[in-house]
This record gives C-alpha cells, sequence and structure tokens, in this order.
C-alpha cells in the first residue's frame, strides 16, 4: 500500500512517534511514583481520548450504553 500511496508515511510515522512517546512516558512515571499511578492514568488517557472524540463528534453517545440496556424510572 505504501507504494501506491506515499502519503500513508505521515499517520504511519505518526503512530511510531505516538507509542514511543506513550513508552517513554510510561516509563518515567513508573520510576517517579509507581506503577498504580501509571494505570490510573492511563484509564483517564483513555476517557479523554474517548471525551475528545465525542466532542469533535467522531463517535455518539447513547445513554443505553452505560445502563446495560435496562430501562431506567
Amino acid at each position: 500500500m505504501i507504494k501506491n500511496n506515499h502519503l500513508l508515511i505521515v499517520p504511519i510515522c505518526g503512530t511510531i512517534v505516538s507509542i514511543a512517546f506513550f513508552n517513554f512516558a510510561g516509563i518515567s512515571v513508573t520510576k517517579e511514583i509507581s506503577a498504580t499511578t501509571r494505570m490510573v492514568l492511563d484509564s483517564v488517557r483513555t476517557m479523554v481520548i474517548w471525551g475528545v472524540s465525542l466532542l469533535i463528534g467522531w463517535q455518539s453517545f447513547h445513554w443505553l450504553q452505560v445502563t446495560n440496556n435496562k430501562i431506567l424510572f
């Protein structure tokens, strides 16, 4: 695919840099604080990314996903 479309190099390099930064930050946090803090930060990061994707409009939110398909009264 890269041979046919050279623009694919940009997101691939971005992904590599992103993963490298994430791993470096994770190791730094684990050295300075603890592995528990790193796990909490990973969870917060996931929620922030999800929130941004909701704000941008890449995803939509449905209350039924939160309630496990139970009817709220």
